[in-house]
């Protein structure tokens, strides 16, 4: 519902204000020389990304933008499908669109739905996600080397171990919480890029993988038209439109 709907997005604005109010009230005072203007300035366009990834929505299918997304993306009959209808929004789907069970409607070039933002990600604002990704990575990056530069300058300047650790209590746990959400995120905007790079969408890449596992296996056949899933336990094929389950009795030896 809308309520559970946006826990997430709240989750992490309490998470990113708890870790800028840690660093200004606690540690801001200890850094030589702070770049205060880069600070204010990577947390505003931090800010503005999420504000607008939140708001902005993608595309949503019509029947007239149905038709063009027709002619530009065309249905390759392994991940995408001629004649697929909606069954919510009663509208056939052209390829790379997709219906959204959250939000309740089709978008074009969905990517998939982002519980951080609680919003679909696709055609028209998948820059805006994407651009929030980075930032994060960015201030999170940014925030570890401040935090270890502390540490570095407090075991410096008392002439102590970095096993002494009460001497950087606050130091180390903005490190150890900067390092930790920058590695993760990192990793997932590495993924994004990649699929940025390859020019697929996170719900094709899902799908994909599945066609990549019948070729390991040895269970994707096709007739120089059509793919099938050949089923070994039951030695039937099945078409690999989820939408058409029925079992297809080809002989095998006339496929390849």
């Amino acid at each position: 519902n809308w309520c559970s709907g946006w826990l997430v997005p709240v989750l992490y604005v309490v998470i990113f204000g708890k870790l800028v109010e840690f660093f200004y009230t606690r540690l801001y005072h200890k850094i030589d020389n702070p770049n205060t203007l880069v600070y204010n300035f990577l947390l505003s366009l931090l800010i503005l990304t999420f504000t607008i990834a939140i708001f902005v929505k993608p595309e949503q299918l019509t029947q007239e933008n149905a038709r063009f997304s027709n002619t530009f993306y065309q249905n390759d009959g392994v991940i995408f499908f001629n004649d697929q209808k909606c069954e919510t929004c009663k509208l056939l789907k052209p390829a790379r669109s997709k219906h959204c069970k959250y939000c309740g409607k089709c978008y074009l070039f969905f990517d998939h739905h982002c519980i951080w933002l609680n919003n679909c990600v696709g055609k028209g604002n998948y820059k805006w996600f994407f651009s929030f990704l980075i930032l994060n990575v960015i201030v999170l990056t940014y925030s570890s080397v401040i935090s270890f530069k502390l540490i570095e300058k407090v075991v410096r300047e008392n002439n102590i171990g970095y096993d002494e650790f009460t001497y950087y209590s606050d130091e180390l746990i903005l490190f150890l919480i900067s390092i930790l959400l920058d590695i993760m995120l990192a990793w997932f905007a590495f993924e994004t890029f990649k699929q940025v790079y390859y020019g697929m969408t996170t719900n094709e890449t899902q799908k994909w993988f599945h066609v990549h596992d019948l070729i390991k296996t040895q269970e994707l056949f096709t007739d120089g038209e059509t793919f099938y899933e050949y089923l070994p336990n039951e030695d039937v094929f099945l078409s690999l439109n989820l939408k058409d389950n029925r079992a297809i009795h080809i002989p095998k030896e006339s496929l390849k």
